[in-house]
């Protein structure tokens, strides 16, 4: 009878000891399965990773470019049937941006290149005959760019060689 006692006292100890592993595991989450995604084959190599996050990026050190060029925009007309050659170059002025631009492009070509500076035009859409079934407002927005200023263009035709 004692050994019988002491065969179920044991049992119940293990079915506790097993049950409360058991219920510790699940409890911490753990699980005796491997995500196969998560399973690599070690080979030797450079680790990369990708890193996404949010925050703020400041450099070490910070440079401030300038022109050091001024001048002035000398406004010429262009020929419609000017001929183009491949040592001649149009160039979309954003002064915008910065108001150096201009004086630096056109002081840094000024030797080599005859330069004349053309302004945009407002576009009229009814001389476009695509837009005429729309609207007027749709005929506007078609043919507007949204610059926030009258663009200008260099263009710089080159001189000939002496």
């Amino acid at each position: 009878m004692k050994s019988r006692k002491k065969l179920i006292a044991a049992g119940a100890a293990v079915i506790v000891l097993v049950g409360g592993a058991w219920g510790y595991t699940t409890l911490k989450g753990a699980t005796p399965d491997i995500d196969p995604s998560r399973i690599a084959t070690v080979e030797r190599g450079t680790m990369t990773k990708s890193v996404v996050a949010t925050g703020k990026i400041e450099p070490i050190t910070k440079v401030e470019i300038k022109s050091k060029a001024n001048g002035i925009i000398e406004k010429m007309n262009v020929d419609v049937d000017q001929m183009v050659r491949p040592s001649d170059v149009l160039v979309e002025l954003h002064d915008f941006i910065d108001r150096s631009i201009s004086p630096t492009i056109i002081s840094r070509f000024a030797d080599t290149h005859d330069i004349s500076v053309v302004s945009s035009l407002g576009r009229d859409p009814s001389t476009y005959s695509a837009l005429e079934t729309f609207n007027d407002w749709d005929r506007h927005v078609a043919v507007a760019e949204f610059r926030p200023e009258q663009m200008q263009w260099a263009f710089m035709h080159a001189k000939p060689s002496a």
